[in-house]
């Protein structure tokens, strides 16, 4: 039986905030490839380990990883960490934007959920045992390691001897041959559990990735601030064997050659050593206005580097290179790269995960089921529910016609500006508006097929929110940073209207009387309009709160819902004069959202990503769901069909997750009483 190594191709890279949404991006390559060498017992790790075991016991922290929701994309979205399962290298985990980690049952061809850590903790780094599937390792970046042993269902959290929370991505080491034995590199320390991961004691500073020897486990490498440093006796000693005073930021080693090492130095070039490390000679990478490469992969027969977000393929071992043909400007910046041992090649980035048969020559996007699409816009034809436009942080916009089940790009922002608005006109369904955060509104009139610019008069420099009015549809307001601006003529021309210097964030109108709308500000601040937006008047608002989200009864124009920060939900029946907090005992509601046709049904979602119903205005609440992911910026409540009285599908828009859809999120069948006021 052949057996299956895990070799870590390693970097570190300061963490990177994706705009809006705090992502960390993981720099810990995994090649999986078939060894015959034998297993080896390792005396002097045992040892060592003995030196450092704590008595500490975990604390128990339970989360089941399971919804009612469906996703419906658009798929793909940043993958930041991707590996294979040691013992069937088709197997795949991918750990997406927002934290949590897929599965993928044969080369990516479809992904479904693994695991997460509870509610509200970021799961930042993660590793599954080569020994048993069921073991998993995560942490929090924040100093927190936690531990699974069946399969990410159930998480403790294990003791850190020392609180460390740095600029890095932290990175888990399970050792080859003895599965209680884990290293942690968060840099710059390096630490050790002898227990599998239950207690941690530090070892040394200034580590910034590990290598193993695929033969003799009491063989370590490092890559320190100082060179490589390498240790014969499991760890217990270090000497350094090669590049000193460099930093150097990744170790890769040939598979079928232990003696063969690569290293990469930060703002640097790639170094090689054929000897174990003793002596190291600079590779002649192929690009040499670029002074920085990164190694993403080494097997048996390539190695692959990444200059300046190209792949490059070597397959005599750095002598002669040639780019891999795919233009790579689809794929956004690149994470990952994982080589396993059938030569099936991928990458993962910030479009999602990319597959290659054939070496590099051509490439296939393998995103079915990865929701981590970072949304910045949405819109549904509410008519009918099938129709969605929907805009990601790549500048991006998507449209589905078939309720979700499928997505096409129609527009690509060349000025790299984000969607921060989209409307669908409801009289003339192919005609579509979408808002972008530097470079006005923009509007199609064939379903997305060609766009222009329509932008007279609209000074401002960025766009928040856009409404249409319902009656008249070719009369539009957006906000923006200098205020509000309408247009008469379907965008032809704009004015501003009131509220200059203002940064207007939110803008709603009652759907039956469309002249009373109301602007949310930032400082908390809201104003109604009467006139359409020509005149405003500043309401009361809950004191020092942050407003999130305004909801109007579309037969009650002074009747208003606000999901605010602190206050939870309020609700105020007289245009904004006076507010009621209502009795869910929520302080964060995110979102709220009314049903078109029977407005005193109210939906809600909080901060952890629960959403709850009242049938009666908000008198009493009920439990609907809890959604996969915790950070939503919208929800819409389309009703299933004229003569349902119950029945309605909500949709709710998440940032680093894409869109979710509950059929039937209101039925005879209501969940439990949260409580009555």
């Amino acid at each position: 039986m052949r057996k299956v190594l895990t070799f870590h191709v390693s970097r570190i890279t300061p963490v990177t905030a994706l705009p809006n949404v705090g992502l960390a991006i993981l720099p810990q390559p995994t090649i999986t490839l078939f060894s015959k060498q034998p297993m080896k017992t390792q005396p002097l790790l045992r040892l060592l380990c003995s030196l450092f075991l704590l008595l500490l016991a975990g604390t128990g922290v339970t989360q089941a990883y399971g919804s009612p929701w469906r996703p419906l994309g658009p798929w793909g979205g940043p993958v930041f960490d991707l590996r294979a399962d040691p013992h069937n290298p088709d197997h795949l985990y991918a750990l997406i934007g927002d934290g949590r980690i897929l599965e993928s049952d044969y080369r990516g061809e479809s992904w479904h959920p693994f695991a997460r850590l509870p509610t509200n903790i970021y799961l930042a780094a993660w590793a599954i045992s080569p020994h048993d599937p069921s073991i998993l390792l995560a942490d929090d970046n924040e100093g927190h390691v936690f531990l699974s042993h069946d399969g990410g269902k159930t998480w403790h959290r294990a003791y850190l001897n020392y609180y460390t929370s740095h600029s890095t991505t932290p990175q888990f080491y399970f050792h080859p041959h003895d599965p209680d034995v884990v290293y942690l590199i968060d840099f710059p320390d390096l630490f050790v559990s002898c227990n599998g991961g239950w207690n941690w004691s530090y070892l040394r500073y200034g580590v910034n990735v590990m290598l193993f020897h695929p033969e003799d486990g009491d063989i370590l490498y490092l890559g320190t601030n100082g060179g490589v440093l390498q240790s014969w006796d499991g760890g217990r000693t270090w000497r350094v064997i090669g590049l000193p005073g460099k930093d150097v930021v990744t170790l890769a080693m040939a598979p079928d050659d232990p003696d063969t090492i690569y290293a990469d130095v930060r703002w640097g070039p790639l170094y090689r050593s054929t000897d174990g490390g003793k002596v190291w000679l600079e590779v002649p990478t192929p690009n040499r206005d670029i002074s920085r490469s990164r190694t993403l992969a080494v097997t048996s027969n390539y190695v692959v580097i990444e200059m300046g977000n190209e792949l490059w393929i070597s397959d005599d071992r750095g002598e002669t290179w040639r780019m891999i043909a795919e233009p790579l400007e689809s794929m956004g910046t690149l994470y990952h790269g994982l080589f396993t041992p059938n030569d099936v090649f991928y990458v993962s980035a910030e479009r999602g995960l990319f597959r290659s048969d054939d070496s590099g020559e051509s490439w296939a996007p393998k995103n079915n089921g990865i929701t981590s699409a970072a949304l910045r816009a949405f819109a549904i034809d509410s008519a009918t529910g099938e129709t969605m436009l929907a805009g990601v942080a790549w500048h991006t916009l998507f449209k589905s016609e078939d309720g979700g089940a499928s997505w096409q790009v129609i527009y690509e922002d060349e000025a790299r500006s984000d969607f921060t608005a989209l409307a669908i006109d409801p009289h003339h369904p192919q005609t579509y508006y979408a808002a972008k955060s530097t470079s006005g509104v923009i509007k199609s009139e064939d379903g997305g097929a060609t766009w222009r610019a329509i932008t007279e008069g609209l000074t401002a420099s960025r766009v928040n929110a856009l409404i249409l009015d319902p009656s008249q549809p070719e009369s539009l307001l957006v906000g923006t940073d200098t205020g509000v601006f309408r247009s008469e003529d379907g965008g032809g021309n704009w004015e501003r209207v009131g509220l200059e210097d203002a940064n207007v964030r939110i803008l709603v109108l009652s759907q039956g009387h469309p002249q009373v709308v109301y602007a949310g500000l930032d400082h908390a601040h809201i104003y109604r309009s009467e006139d359409g937006g020509t005149s405003w008047t500043r309401m009361d608002t809950p004191p020092g709160d942050e407003v999130l989200d305004l909801a109007v009864d579309p037969n009650h124009p002074h009747v208003l819902f606000a999901a605010t920060a602190q206050s939870g939900l309020v609700k105020s029946e007289d245009g904004g004069e006076t507010w009621e907090r209502l009795s869910l005992e929520r302080p964060l509601i995110q979102s709220v959202a009314l049903h078109p046709r029977y407005p005193r049904r109210v939906f809600v979602m909080d901060e952890e990503g629960k959403a709850f119903a009242s049938l009666n205005g908000g008198d009493t609440w009920l439990e609907v769901g809890q959604l996969p992911v915790s950070w939503v910026i919208d929800m819409v409540v389309v009703p299933a069909g004229e003569e349902a009285s119950y029945a309605q599908t909500l949709f709710v828009v998440a940032p680093s997750a894409g869109v979710y859809r509950y059929d039937h999120a209101w039925s005879l069948h209501l969940p439990r009483l949260i409580r009555s006021r």
